[in-house]
């Protein structure tokens, strides 16, 4: 939403959540480029990366959930 211009909804808190967990869980951040708008065009439109490829001893559950908090729709 706020990437595209559009109006803040709670869908917005909900995926900056989904993002900081996906931070505190896998020690890294879901998308990584070195110019900002690359940045956020990964953040409107790329695929969204499994959190247990990063951290192996995450059950699927927790992917499940946080791929749902940062769904693009």
């Amino acid at each position: 939403e706020q990437c595209r211009g559009g109006a803040l909804t709670v869908a917005s808190d909900q995926y900056s959540l989904g993002v900081t967990l996906f931070n505190a869980l896998t020690g890294r951040l879901p998308y990584e480029a070195n110019k900002l708008t690359d940045l956020l065009d990964m953040h409107a439109s790329a695929p969204i990366p499994q959190p247990s490829a990063f951290n192996e001893q995450l059950p699927r559950s927790v992917d499940r959930v946080l791929m749902r908090m940062m769904a693009k729709n």
